[in-house]
């Protein structure tokens, strides 16, 4: 072989040692400072965590004790009076029986509670007492959450609760229109026992306190100057609601609701109310229902004579009739 050739071999093979020298020095020089970098930051975290530590334990000596799951509160007019005290006081504070009563937890049974592993929940019949006797009472919720040994926010998350499951559970007892033949004709003598034959019900309304929303407010400031919604109820010679109309703003009068509810289109349109009629001095009485003033006068909706010096006794007589009746409501 060429001299020439074997020393330029052995030349390129020395240079490519002196490069592979070089780089794995390289390598040494960089995986040692690694290795001191990592033992370096090793260190740095065990401090770390031992001043943690520290920090842990004098933390647990100088904390305050937490606040309680809840307050101790008495309450001994659910628990002791109302269970100790007879029919009549119970009837007093909750508009109801007993037997009514036990009968309406069973239909809003929805809103039992079960216990949990902090606390004992507040029993079906208790929540019901407390919807009842804040719907029946002018007390604030401060006085009737003190009452009944429970938070105020208790109570009105009850009340809410209350009014949301009664609307689910019993809106079919309540709105029982159209009625059933036998049932009109119950209504019908009802009435006419008290001096008004072929009235069905009589109609009121009623403004509920609101908080509307600036944008729409004006729609509900009602003629005594404040906010509300309209409650209009129909209710037979038992006091008992065959009707519930509820959410008109307050800026409309009664007039106004009755006529864009779905009860003037029954009065008026039903087979059985347009057909049921009696003939009274030779005169087709059809059946009707009684309201005051503030409702327009119609076939289906009787109201009283307007109250004047001039008015003729037998007009009069009318008017305290229609007034007797509408004392149900």
């Amino acid at each position: 072989m060429d001299k020439t050739l074997l020393k330029n071999l052995f030349l390129a093979y020395c240079v490519h040692v002196e490069h592979f020298e070089s780089v794995q020095s390289n390598y040494d020089s960089v995986l040692t400072r690694y290795r001191r970098r990592k033992r370096r930051n090793l260190m740095i975290l065990q401090h770390l965590k031992k001043k943690q530590l520290l920090c842990l334990e004098i933390l647990q000596q100088t904390a305050s004790q937490r606040a309680l799951w809840k307050l101790k509160r008495r309450s001994q007019f659910w628990e002791i009076n109302c269970n100790s005290n007879n029919d009549q006081f119970f009837k007093e504070n909750f508009r109801m029986s007993r037997v009514s009563f036990d009968i309406l937890c069973g239909l809003v049974n929805k809103m039992k509670r079960a216990d949990t592993n902090w606390r004992k929940a507040i029993e079906l019949q208790k929540r019901v007492a407390i919807a009842l006797f804040t719907l029946g009472s002018s007390l604030k919720y401060k006085e009737i959450s003190e009452l009944f040994g429970v938070g105020i926010s208790t109570v009105c998350e009850i009340v809410y609760e209350f009014c949301e499951e009664v609307w689910k559970t019993m809106s079919t007892y309540i709105n029982k229109l159209p009625p059933k033949k036998e049932d009109l004709a119950g209504y019908i003598s009802g009435f006419s026992k008290l001096g008004h034959p072929q009235c069905m019900g009589v109609i009121d309304g009623y403004h509920i306190k609101v908080r509307p929303n600036a944008t729409v407010a004006k729609e509900y400031l009602n003629n005594r100057g404040w906010y509300s919604i309209i409650l209009l109820a129909l209710v037979d010679y038992r006091c008992r609601f065959l009707y519930v109309n509820i959410g008109a703003p307050g800026l409309c009068n009664y007039s106004q609701t009755y006529n864009a509810s779905a009860l003037k289109v029954l009065l008026n349109n039903n087979e059985l109310l347009t057909g049921y009629k009696t003939e009274i001095d030779g005169v087709e009485i059809p059946v009707y229902i009684i309201g005051d003033s503030s409702f327009e006068f119609s076939k289906s909706l009787m109201t009283p004579y307007p109250v004047s010096t001039s008015l003729a006794e037998n007009k009069k007589q009318f008017n305290n009739k229609l007034l007797a009746c509408k004392k149900v409501i």
